[in-house]
């Protein structure tokens, strides 16, 4: 955020100038030399502005009205407004836009989220039909030979007693 912004007529050697100059978070510009960014830092407006009286009175020296051409801009008017009418929503509520306008959209269903089939088995179920077949029957074999090595495990045992 800036300070305040002094425009002024005078010249950089003034009194006025040097005055301003010390002062932290004031910053000071002369009116022939206005720059935007000076004026709204960043873009955003509401910047506190000072004008000096002879300042605001050389303003129509230095921008003429839209007509006119300015004495101390070389070719340079003032850009003339692209709306006649400022009332924005009178015209987009107006029967002859909303005659052009397309129908309004209906929302659609968010899309769903995609799950990893290696975690959540309903998925590989559906991506892979036999998918619950085969791990049946890979459960079912590692169970068998489970089993088979107890068996033997026991016979062997069973013997050496």
């Amino acid at each position: 955020r800036r300070g305040p912004l002094f425009i002024h007529t005078e010249s950089a050697e003034s009194d006025f100038v040097h005055a301003f100059r010390n002062i932290p978070g004031i910053d000071l510009i002369n009116v022939e030399r206005l720059n935007i960014l000076k004026l709204c830092p960043g873009g955003h407006l509401g910047r506190l502005i000072i004008w000096t009286s002879k300042a605001f009175e050389k303003l129509p020296e230095i921008y003429p009205n839209q007509f006119g051409v300015s004495d101390l801009k070389k070719g340079y008017t003032l850009p003339r407004s692209i709306l006649t009418m400022p009332d924005i929503s009178r015209i987009i509520n107006s029967d002859e836009v909303q005659k052009v306008l397309r129908q309004k959209k209906t929302k659609q269903p968010p899309t769903p989220r995609k799950r990893n089939p290696l975690i959540h088995k309903s998925v590989m179920a559906k991506l892979n039909p036999l998918y619950g077949l085969t791990r049946n029957l890979s459960k079912k074999r590692s169970d068998m030979e489970k089993n088979r090595d107890v068996y033997k495990l026991s016979d062997d045992l069973n013997t050496k007693i």
